[in-house]
């Protein structure tokens, strides 16, 4: 019998099981702001882009000040805590990931986080909106007499 198998050795032990960009209002932040930092800042030697503490502010004030209403209460613009505490956010999932590293006064990004680039859609609500269906509601065999 012959069995055959993969190693990953992280030697530099850098790797992560963490989802990005995952789900929850910090993780689409943290991708949101990777989409308009890559977007608006060219990478320098070895593709990675490195911009200052104030740069992070100024894109995290800009989301949260463009997504207003959409961020739940997480990040409120209204809060004087919430760019702070989005900032602290999405430096944290970024770094947990491996696609930023802080410096003194600055921070890089990886040239890994530019595949996470996003278009971010806006849809209206529908107008009409019947009572949700519950389980009662539905058969097995809805299904299959819609398609017949």
């Amino acid at each position: 019998m012959r069995r055959e198998g993969a190693l990953a050795w992280d030697v530099a032990e850098d790797a992560t099981d963490e989802p990005f960009p995952g789900v929850g209002v910090p993780r689409q932040l943290a991708l949101m702001f990777v989409t308009e930092l890559v977007s608006a800042h060219q990478p320098g030697d070895g593709g990675a882009v490195t911009v200052t503490d104030e740069t992070v502010d100024e894109i995290i004030a800009v989301i949260l000040d463009t997504y207003r209403g959409h961020l739940r209460s997480d990040f409120e613009a209204s809060d004087p805590s919430a760019a702070a505490r989005a900032t602290a956010a999405v430096i944290s999932i970024l770094s947990a990931v491996g696609l930023l590293t802080v410096g003194p006064g600055t921070v890089t990004v990886h040239p890994a986080a530019a595949r996470y680039g996003a278009t971010v859609t806006r849809r209206a609500a529908p107008k009409n909106v019947s009572a949700p269906q519950t389980a009662a509601d539905f058969s097995l065999f809805d299904a299959l007499e819609e398609e017949s």
